[in-house]
């Protein structure tokens, strides 16, 4: 039983590979085009406004402030993580005052270990 799933785990395996190959080729070939059209060398040519023609959509937000934006966000859930941490602690000591002081008004003052009698 244990050779049939190896064998159909490889099978899979192949078949994503031809899948990939076969995806790869016909890219590479729509890149091209049928008429063998313009490829480019390289992805950037130099020009400062490659890329942008009149009346096209363009970019209206740099890399940079993106990358600002995103340390603002994780910079807020971080301290806002720390804030509820520390109330969560606080409440946390808030209780175990009160349970510490019902458990001593609950024990005889005398430290003798017996129970109290009913109040």
């Amino acid at each position: 039983m244990a050779r049939n799933t190896s064998l159909g785990s490889w099978l899979v395996r192949l078949t994503a590979m031809a899948i990939l190959a076969v995806s790869v080729s016909a890219a590479a070939d729509e890149a091209v085009g049928a008429g063998g059209a313009n490829v480019p060398d390289k992805a950037w040519s130099g020009g400062w406004k490659s890329g942008v023609e009149e009346g096209l959509p363009k970019d209206e937000v740099s890399g940079e402030t993106m990358v600002i934006a995103a340390y603002g966000v994780l910079w807020l859930v971080l301290i806002l993580f720390v804030l509820r941490a520390q109330s969560q602690v606080a409440s946390l000591r808030r209780e175990s005052a009160e349970l510490k002081a019902l458990l001593e008004s609950r024990l005889p003052p005398d430290g003798s270990g017996t129970k109290p009698g009913p109040a």
